[in-house]
């Protein structure tokens, strides 16, 4: 009888925890499609029957309606990086080039994103914008804003600048993505194009090379002129000089000459004792007349008369 009565009683309640903890799952099931997750990494938007909500979604647990009535849409908030195809285009000179051009981009207005219908295709939108204001700014620069010998010539950094600016705003306003940065990482020349530049480069390199021989041809005899004027001037000056010394003796000359006439026989005497001193500086051995001026100092007085001697030597009478 008992054993009956427990029967009755646990087939009782199993009966009713059955629809309880249906009841659980499904008041589980409910919260869980009334509850979303918002990661930092990430933008939502949800969208109530079909029209976005602008309002922003910080990142935590957030309370929605359950789908069909409100919808998640879960988009990418990090910085997403683009590398451009390296093709062909042309300068403002009609020169022909190659280039790639980067860029880094994120979802600015995740409203107007959702146009988009992956991000892949937002990628291939991005690249067509990107690659026609490339084209068109660098259509706007000659050749040698690109390559040239001359660092200050080159004009990349402003060629990135003008494209950045000029793909942000259309960005912007047609998908909802902000440009954060954009560069030129590859630049070359089509191989048809490689030799003439190269040609082109020699021939700045040689006019330059030609200008600077020619400058230094003539800075060399500008320095030559100078030296020769110099020169001359300075001969001209040591000529005056000289004239003005050889007058200054002749004048003093002409005065020892006037004593000369005066006394004939010192001005002899003078010049033969400066004879004397000329040859006699060294030890020298001579073997000469005793006659032979001025040598005929060494016998007597030359102011006197000398007679002949009977031995045929002359002599001076004290």
């Amino acid at each position: 009888m008992n054993h009956d009565l427990n029967e009755t009683k646990a087939t009782s309640e199993r009966r009713l925890m059955r629809p309880l903890m249906g009841g659980l799952i499904a008041l589980l099931f409910i919260l869980l499609q009334c509850l979303m997750i918002v990661r930092t990494d990430e933008t939502v938007v949800i969208s109530t029957l079909g029209r976005p909500d602008p309002a922003p979604r910080e990142p935590g647990l957030r309370l929605k309606w359950p789908w069909p009535i409100q919808r998640i849409h879960r988009m990418d908030a990090r910085i997403q990086t683009l590398e451009g195809v390296y093709e062909q285009t042309s300068t403002g000179d009609q020169r022909v080039v190659l280039a790639a051009v980067y860029a880094g981009w994120r979802i600015s207005d995740p409203i107007r994103f959702l146009s988009i219908e992956s991000q892949s295709q937002a990628e291939a939108h991005l690249d067509s914008l990107i690659r026609s204001r490339k084209n068109a700014v660098i259509g706007q620069y000659p050749f040698s804003a690109l390559v040239n010998v001359d660092p200050d010539a080159v004009r990349i950094e402003q060629i990135e600048r003008e494209i950045l600016a000029e793909v942000r705003d259309s960005a912007r306003e047609l998908y909802g993505i902000d440009i954060v940065f954009l560069g030129i990482h590859k630049m070359g020349l089509p191989p048809s194009v490689t030799d003439a530049v190269y040609r082109r480069m020699r021939q700045e390199r040689e006019s330059e090379a030609a200008g600077r021989r020619e400058e230094g041809l003539r800075r060399a005899a500008e320095i030559r002129a100078d030296a020769d004027r110099e020169r001359s001037a300075i001969l001209a000056e040591a000529e005056a000089e000289a004239l003005r010394i050889r007058a200054d003796g002749e004048s003093a000359a002409a005065e020892h000459y006037t004593v000369f006439n005066e006394n004939p026989d010192m001005a002899i005497f003078l010049r033969k004792l400066e004879a004397l001193e000329r040859i006699l500086d060294r030890r020298t051995t001579l073997v000469l007349d005793a006659d032979t001026p001025p040598f005929d100092l060494l016998l007597g007085t030359p102011f006197l008369p000398r007679e002949p001697s009977e031995t045929g030597v002359n002599t001076t009478t004290p």
